[in-house]
């Protein structure tokens, strides 16, 4: 089974997705999108695109940072990691 790591920078204004192999934190997927004030909803689209293109059989970790992030991580319980 592919593993996969997940960064996720959510932003004031865009959304920044970056996806590695985990075993050799290879580059696989990367996305950049505005999100227009709704982060929850482009999040979702930028994560299910990734999904329909590696698989939803692989298993993924993910952290986010940004200062969007905070409210995503306390809303999803998805880990938060302070970029500064």
């Amino acid at each position: 089974m592919q593993q996969y790591k997940i960064g996720v920078d959510a932003g004031s204004t865009t959304i920044k997705l970056v996806v590695l192999q985990a075993e050799t934190n290879e580059m696989v997927y990367t996305s950049y999108k505005r999100h227009f004030a709704d982060v929850r909803t482009c999040l979702e689209s930028q994560l299910t695109d990734m999904v329909s293109q590696l698989g939803r059989d692989a298993r993924y970790s993910i952290r986010l940072t940004g200062s969007a992030g905070i409210g995503l991580s306390e809303r999803s319980g998805i880990a938060f990691i302070q970029e500064v």
